[in-house]
């Protein structure tokens, strides 16, 4: 036999292909290894090669590490094919941290010294359950026998090193496939996703059954790619609401697209929650593995706009969302398209971790990673959960979608500031760990084309006085330093009002109509 290494730094564009004169034969020990600082994603094996559903692709063993593949081009007639007597997936989980893991075949697992949860769905859908990071539902995952039906919680936070976790799939013999793949091989997979909520009506707290469940609390489900390989979005029969574990923190990833094909992929062996449709016991859909190469980047997301939150020292470091950092995401619609209820389809619930400041949007009493539906003219309630005191910041990422605003303020409640965070960061101190509510707020403001502020014009008649025009009876009219802080405020008692503002060169003018934002102006003082 050989022993083959397929290693990220023999890719093409992430990929190792397996010719008709270049291939493991028979009993041959095959390693697909794991990405490293030069090379960041893991290597994929890519089998080229026309094998027969006779004789499959099953070298001796198959090893495929951390975020490692294994991608089989197929033909139009399926006619490639694999059947894998003898394979193994692992995962990493660092000392003090966790991971999630799916695994498409039945395996016995060696758990390195990690504890292992599955996630009770059924926990979460019972009446009254609130989500939070000390109650996850996760139940403990007993035995070492795993069934290939769940993706699990690998926990490693009382840990004292780093640790492995091993799916071995083993056969029986050598024609005892423990995965398939290709013509009569399950070609095409399909991912099944259960429901768990419920819908009976009460009258009391007391009553007894199973009452309504709370929206953002129906039917999750912790399922991974039914493939050895990374799941592109597109490989979905269809979008939805995707929340995956990086860094140390959940990601949320909105996988529907209008107009446009969806990038970004869910890397191999990574699990994932989603939220399935509430109108039946079961839903299933298909996957099928795009050819050629992995969609974009892990997680990449399609939100419009991204607000990030990183503590100081890392933050200094940063390019677009730094290490240990934490995510918001936000879509703005005009007020006739604006939503104040949560839409599982499209919306992002909060999943918070331990180690990492986290930043969400506070909406109907519950917390948001993602919103589709923001007015734009309205103004959005920004919380943060703050792992230690210390320095930390809130900015817009350098991959942040944000052309057409002509502003994104954060407005900080403590201390009177307002600034555009398209101009820079905003750091603030904190004297306490924990949680913070009703401290921040995000308003956005975009170009004057796309607004309805058509009339309102501010300008400067002094070096201490700020002149807005076209403002209606009874709005607030605020006038900021660059540094983000007010320097000054009116309410308009007629269509005209001058503001004393003690300014220099530049001042941003914020008008306020009944709660909202309805327009922000950039202007020189002279």
């Amino acid at each position: 036999f050989e022993t083959w290494n397929i290693t990220p730094d023999m890719t093409v564009d992430n990929n190792n292909f397996v010719t008709e004169e270049d291939y493991p034969h028979g009993q041959s020990v095959v390693y697909v290894r794991e990405g490293n600082a030069e090379y960041p994603e893991s290597a994929e094996l890519v089998v080229e090669k026309k094998y027969t559903a006779s004789e499959p692709f099953n070298p001796g063993v198959l090893l495929l590490e951390h975020h490692a593949g294994m991608r089989v081009e197929h033909g139009d007639a399926d006619d490639n094919n694999v059947g894998l007597s003898y394979v193994i997936m692992e995962r990493d989980v660092p000392e003090g941290g966790v991971d999630m893991a799916y695994a498409p075949f039945k395996a016995t697992i060696e758990r390195g010294g990690v504890t292992l949860k599955r996630y009770d769905a059924a926990a979460r859908a019972a009446y009254g359950y609130t989500y939070n990071k000390d109650n996850g539902a996760w139940a403990d995952f007993t035995g070492t026998s795993y069934d290939g039906s769940e993706g699990l919680l690998l926990d490693n936070t009382q840990g004292t090193a780093d640790a492995h976790v091993r799916f071995v799939g083993k056969g029986d013999n050598r024609n005892s496939y423990v995965y398939r793949e290709g013509k009569g091989m399950n070609a095409t997979k399909t991912v099944s996703l259960k429901k768990e909520n419920f819908n009976e009506p009460w009258s009391s707290p007391n009553d007894n059954g199973q009452k309504f469940t709370a929206k953002e609390n129906m039917s999750w489900n912790l399922f991974g790619s039914p493939y050895l390989c990374a799941m592109n979005y597109e490989d979905m029969e269809y979008g939805r609401v995707i929340y995956g574990y990086q860094g140390n923190t959940y990601v949320t990833v909105n996988t529907n697209a209008e107009n446009t094909t969806p990038e970004g992929h869910i890397p191999a062996g990574d699990a994932i929650f989603t939220q399935t449709a509430t109108l039946k016991n079961e839903e299933t859909f298909t996957v099928t593995p795009r050819k050629g190469d992995k969609s974009g980047t892990a997680y990449g997301s399609m939100a419009a706009v991204k607000l990030s939150i990183t503590h100081m020292d890392n933050a200094r470091a940063a390019e677009g969302i730094a290490a240990g950092g934490d995510v918001l995401q936000l879509n703005t619609v005009t007020p006739d398209h604006a939503r104040d209820d949560f839409d599982m389809g499209t919306d992002g619930v909060k999943w918070m971790a331990d180690s990492v400041a986290q930043i969400y949007a506070l909406q109907g009493g519950s917390r948001y990673s993602l919103l589709s539906a923001v007015n734009v003219e309205g103004k959005v309630s920004v919380g943060v959960t703050l792992p230690a005191p210390g320095l930390y910041t809130i900015q817009v990422p350098e991959d942040c979608l944000a052309e057409g605003y002509e502003t994104i303020v954060l407005e900080d409640a403590n201390t009177g500031k307002a600034v555009n965070l398209l101009e820079g960061g905003y750091d603030f101190s904190s004297a306490t760990a924990g949680d913070i509510k009703g401290r921040f707020s995000i308003s956005f403001n975009g170009m004057m084309d796309d607004r309805q502020d058509d009339g309102i014009r501010a300008y400067s008649l002094s070096r201490g006085t700020i002149r807005v025009e076209g403002v209606a009876v009874g709005d607030r009219v605020s006038v900021y330093r660059t540094d983000g802080i007010m320097a000054g405020q009116g309410i308009a008692s007629s269509t005209t009002e001058d503001v004393s503002a003690n300014v220099s060169t530049v001042a941003i003018v914020k008008v306020e109509r009944d709660g909202k934002t309805i327009a922000v102006k950039k202007i020189r003082v002279d």
